[in-house]
């Protein structure tokens, strides 16, 4: 699936996606759930990510950034 980073804090690793699905919000927590750890995914970024739900939440697995898709203006 695609989604868009729509808000991210590094500190607390911790970001929401919109997925293209149209579905729920997705919940991205700790650096375990990127496909390369490292780089954090920032506010309007491009990803690919899997989806777990848990609890009646969406929960992002296995996140990959898209190259050359950032829009830091959304």
């Amino acid at each position: 699936m695609i989604g868009v980073i729509l808000w991210s804090s590094p500190t607390k690793e911790k970001a929401v996606i919109w997925c293209d699905d149209h579905g729920a919000l997705a919940y991205l927590q700790g650096q375990e759930n990127l496909a390369f750890p490292g780089h954090w995914p920032e506010a309007g970024e491009l990803v690919e990510l899997e989806i777990e739900s848990a609890n009646d939440l969406r929960h992002a697995r296995c996140v990959s950034l898209v190259s050359g898709n950032k829009r830091s203006e959304l």
